[in-house]
């Protein structure tokens, strides 16, 4: 099964192939919680998060999505200087 930005049901675009592919998981009780993604593509990851706290057949709350969001966020690569003057100006 290829994976997509979509959820199951719903045809998505797969993910970009790129040098770095981060790859995130919960294990709870008897369910996985995996998501793959690229540098640059952590609020699609996000967003996925977001879908599975709102799905009732699934068994991931808010505080699954804050403790994933926040390796995200603690694994986000660092800004280069170049991008960050470009978004100074």
């Amino acid at each position: 099964m290829a994976w997509s930005r979509n959820p199951p049901g719903k045809p998505g675009k797969p993910l970009r192939r790129s040098e770095k592919t981060n790859i995130l998981a919960l294990v709870k009780s008897d369910h996985r919680y995996l998501i793959f993604y690229d540098d640059g593509s952590e609020a699609d990851a996000l967003c996925q998060l977001g879908r599975w706290m709102e799905d009732d057949r699934l068994n991931f709350g808010e505080a699954d999505a804050r403790v994933m969001a926040a390796t995200i966020h603690v694994n986000r690569p660092p800004e280069s200087d170049e991008e960050g003057r470009n978004r100074e100006s």
